[in-house]
């Protein structure tokens, strides 16, 4: 007898690779049509009308088979179901279950069941029962477009899925009991999870069929749109679904079913131990770039695979910058302010207000007060006007990334220059992390004079309320003796010192109060900037540099190009 020698270490039994094939069958299937749409939505929608797309055992087989090819098939990256005609699915169509059904089927033939005790538990828990278990265990999600009328089977499909999206004319029931019948696919369960279980209840021993907007506020749909717009409704969710990360989604989704069977500990772990995949997926790092540029995401071809996503120059036509109104508007937003403070003060002059204001106060420190605030809010018009420029410049290389091949060399100019300048010198990698604060702090930095002004105004307040009380308190230090004839003198002087004290405190509380606004405007303004910035140089850049310092070099393990993408 001969031994074969073990292998050698770091050798093992070799597998020969091979792509996956696509293999969910599309066109006319058994009682269903299958549609693949880009980017990566298929549609099943039943084709029998005439039956109000009624199921039997044959549909049903079909239809878990499809889902399976779906799941299993990389192009498909959501799943939709609808119906043809008035009815997404009326139930089981107990009188036609030997009738032919045209399209090809995709399983063989095979018993239906139900024809004694034994027969019906079989048909239940293989069949029927199994459609809406494949539909909970498909990774990929699920949307339920309720075309119309989902009675008993066409309602538990429906609520098996993960979104549910209906028409106005949608009707939702389970009429079993009608017939002595029990909800046997798995309705009782889905419903208790969705309304609780004194609405399910009451749903099911009254026979309850719903309207759409009934449905809706029971919590069995997601959403209610008029007929005429259901598909395009469900379209735009599906490509935003389809346009996601897909391993986080699709992991999420298994997450969130299973957190309803375990405890609040039991689901912190199970989070956990998936997002120690997803945190080091390529998803993860490509999520924000997906979202901004409306780009396909990473492959999903394998857990293993670490490469980012092809996007072409044809796959951003459809894109476009989406830029705020305060990005180039801030110095506009501030002369709108400086007229409001204008139109203030020629409104007090015209009154006369601001005359009695200025000739009632002996100290001169409300001239001073409004001759500081003119200078202050020159330096915040002259702040407003730099600020807007480095929004525009931030625009500028916000658009200049989303192209196919970016040329920062024209942005050198202002912060975001610099910026870019010390980024270069680092060898575009590491943490932009001390580079973005410090551009933070150099536009906060800016301001620091209007609020020491701010703060400077509000004390000239306070000085002129001390320079009124002695000014009205001193004539009374004078005093020698009572004389009548002095009093009235006394008091004029005494008012005198009064106005000082409350016009100055009035003129440093307004002034401070609006410099202060102003300036805040300022910060809110530049804050803003500096957090997109970060999260710019988080999608951009970062990745960029990233993908530099990690690319593998010619002949290793990552960078063979003779050892391809496996399929998970």
């Amino acid at each position: 007898m001969m031994v074969g020698k073990r292998p050698a270490a770091g050798q093992g039994r070799t597998h020969p690779v091979r792509r996956r094939q696509n293999m969910m069958k599309t066109g006319a299937c058994h009682g269903f049509e299958v549609e693949i749409r880009d980017p990566g939505i298929a549609w099943i929608r039943f084709n029998t009308p005439e039956r109000l797309n009624g199921f039997n055992q044959a549909i049903k087989r079909d239809l878990i088979e499809a889902v399976l090819q779906a799941q299993m098939d990389h192009r498909v990256r959501v799943l939709v179901i609808t119906g043809e005609g008035r009815a997404f699915c009326a139930g089981d169509d107990i009188s036609g279950q030997a009738k032919e059904i045209g399209g090809e089927p995709i399983m063989a033939p095979i018993p239906h069941g139900h024809d004694n005790a034994i027969g019906t538990y079989e048909g239940l828990r293989h069949l029927s029962q199994t459609v809406n278990l494949a539909l909970r265990n498909c990774d990929k999600i699920a949307i339920a477009a309720v075309n119309g009328v989902a009675i008993q089977t066409g309602m538990t499909l429906a609520l098996a899925c993960d979104f549910r999206i209906a028409s106005e004319s949608a009707r939702l029931g389970s009429a079993t009991l009608r017939f002595g019948l029990l909800p046997d696919e798995g309705g009782q369960y889905l419903c208790v999870q969705l309304m609780g279980v004194a609405k399910t209840m009451d749903f099911f021993i009254n026979r309850r069929i719903v309207g759409a907007r009934e449905a809706l506020e029971l919590g069995l749909l997601h959403e209610v749109v008029a007929d005429a717009e259901l598909e395009e409704r469900v379209m735009a969710l599906a490509t935003d679904i389809a346009n996601g990360p897909q391993v986080a989604i699709r992991m999420l989704k298994r997450s969130v079913y299973n957190a309803a069977d375990m405890t609040f500990e039991q689901s912190l772990d199970e989070i956990a131990a998936k997002t120690a995949v997803t945190d080091h997926h390529p998803d993860a790092r490509e999520g924000g770039s997906r979202s901004a540029r409306s780009a396909r995401p990473s492959s999903t071809r394998g857990w293993r695979s670490t490469g980012r996503p092809d996007v072409s120059a044809h796959a951003l036509q459809g894109t476009s910058r989406v830029t705020r109104p305060t990005d180039t508007n801030l110095i506009l937003r501030a002369l709108i302010v400086l007229g409001l403070v204008a139109f203030g003060v020629w409104l007090t002059a015209d009154r006369g207000l601001l005359t009695l204001a200025l000739d009632a106060d002996r100290s001169y420190i409300s001239w001073v007060i409004i001759g500081l605030y003119a200078v202050a809010t020159g330096h915040w018009l002259w702040l407003s006007h730099t600020l807007t420029e480095e929004r525009k410049r931030f625009a500028a290389l916000e658009g200049e990334l989303r192209t196919e091949r970016p040329d920062l060399s024209r942005l050198r100019q202002g912060l975001i220059g610099h910026f870019l300048h010390n980024w270069d010198e680092r060898g575009a990698r590491g943490d932009a992390g001390p580079l973005l604060t410090a551009f933070g702090d150099e536009l906060a930095n800016r301001h620091a004079l209007g609020h020491f002004a701010s703060d400077a105004l509000l004390k000239l307040g306070l000085l002129g309320t001390i320079v009124g009380f002695i000014l009205m308190l001193l004539p009374v230090g004078n005093i020698e003796e009572f004389d009548p004839s002095l009093m009235q003198q006394l008091l004029s002087a005494m008012s005198g010192g009064m106005a000082v004290a409350l016009y100055t405190t009035l003129a440093g509380l307004v002034t401070s109060t609006l410099l202060k606004l102003q300036y805040h405007m300022l910060d809110a303004s530049a804050a803003e900037l500096a957090t997109r910035l970060a999260v710019l140089t988080d999608v951009y850049l970062t990745p960029n540099g990233a993908e530099r310092e990690e690319s593998p070099q010619p002949g290793s393990a990552r960078g063979n190009p003779s050892q391809e993408d496996h399929a998970p």
